[in-house]
């Protein structure tokens, strides 16, 4: 969740419900796997519909995002298959009180 909000909330919101220029993430997990989630984020993407241009900046260089790619694929595959729900996640130990 850490690394997510350093790296990806500022475009794809929080929890990764998506913005006015960034895709809902928690949908595009129901179909991306791992391989493709991390091509997208090392490489970038650039996508051109309905005469509008999209960019995904490459994070390939940036450590602090491909140190932690599957801790970022992790919880927003949690988020997409409704394991977990919106929100900073509990952490492990927390009691409920």
């Amino acid at each position: 969740y850490r690394r997510y909000g350093e790296a990806c909330m500022r475009c794809h919101g929080p929890d990764g419900a998506g913005s006015s220029y960034a895709p809902d993430l928690t949908s595009s997990l129901k179909r991306l796997d791992f391989e493709a989630f991390a091509n997208t984020v090392v490489n970038g993407r650039k996508n051109l519909k309905n005469g509008n241009e999209n960019v995904m900046p490459a994070f390939g260089t940036t450590e602090d995002v491909v140190l932690y790619l599957n801790d970022i694929y992790g919880y927003l595959k949690a988020r997409s298959d409704d394991q977990l729900g919106r929100g900073r996640p509990k952490r492990i130990g927390d009691d409920d009180s």
